[in-house]
């Protein structure tokens, strides 16, 4: 949240696993990654304020489990 953003986003990443690792991947339309960053469940993270504008696509992923979300920045 928010998403669309001007400005940057928030994440908040809940899970029961604390176990796996978890990492967020940033990618464009075009499908090149545009950021990484390994992450620790129940944490909130925030990103996005040096992307310019344009549609991005999240991927959340830990262990056998994996969140798409697309992101807005205008």
């Amino acid at each position: 949240y928010p998403n669309p953003s001007n400005n940057s986003f928030n994440l908040k990443l809940k899970s029961n696993n604390s176990f796996d690792a978890i990492s967020i991947h940033v990618f464009d339309l075009n499908g090149r990654l545009i950021s990484f960053k390994n992450a620790e469940a129940n944490k909130d993270y925030k990103f996005g304020a040096s992307l310019p504008a344009g549609l991005y696509i999240l991927n959340v992923v830990q262990a056998n489990t994996s969140k798409q979300i697309k992101l807005i920045k205008y």
